[in-house]
């Protein structure tokens, strides 16, 4: 029965990673989705490099044959040609913000997506007054109460925020 019991908690084990790889935006070379578990976890975009070099990226854009260096991938920065990227996104499940925390260029667009049960409202901190930057905040948006909210960083610094409606959810984005 124990046996039994292993190989059902195997199986189901497999079917939610394989359910989590088919929900995840497919790369097609202009959006890429930030690496990261739930620890915590940057991803670094940098616009030093030309895009006609031939050199490695930590990101892969067609996928990972090894499951070793897709998982070595995840759990490390990413560093990717600002050119080759539009947005960058942060996902927001149940435990929080994924990543927690990344580095992104001036004028590089976020997206925050919503993929919890419950409602989201990003807004840089301090809670409730978001008035450290106050342009970031979800609630004064288009996006107010919407599980997709883009938002722009047009101010170099490091900003902290939040989910209004879960405070302790929190994440930082570095503008450089």
């Amino acid at each position: 029965m124990n046996k039994k019991n292993t190989v059902i908690g195997v199986l189901v084990i497999i079917i939610l990673a394989l359910a989590v790889i088919a929900f995840i935006p497919k790369n097609n070379g202009n959006v890429v989705l930030a690496p990261g578990n739930s620890s915590d976890e940057n991803a670094t975009l940098n616009n030093d490099r030309d895009m006609n070099e031939n050199t490695e990226s930590p990101v892969q854009t067609n996928g990972g044959n090894n499951e070793e260096e897709e998982e070595e991938e995840a759990n490390s920065s990413a560093t990717l040609d600002d050119d080759m990227i539009e947005e960058i996104f942060v996902i927001y499940t149940k435990e929080g913000f994924n990543p927690k925390s990344i580095t992104v260029n001036k004028g590089q667009t976020v997206r925050f997506i919503n993929e919890s049960a419950t409602p989201m409202s990003v807004a840089s901190n301090d809670h409730p007054t978001h008035n450290i930057y106050p342009e970031f905040d979800q609630y004064k948006t288009d996006a107010r109460g919407k599980s997709v909210f883009d938002f722009t960083f047009d101010k170099t610094g490091e900003w902290q925020y939040h989910n209004h409606l879960q405070a302790n959810h929190e994440g930082t984005v570095i503008v450089k």
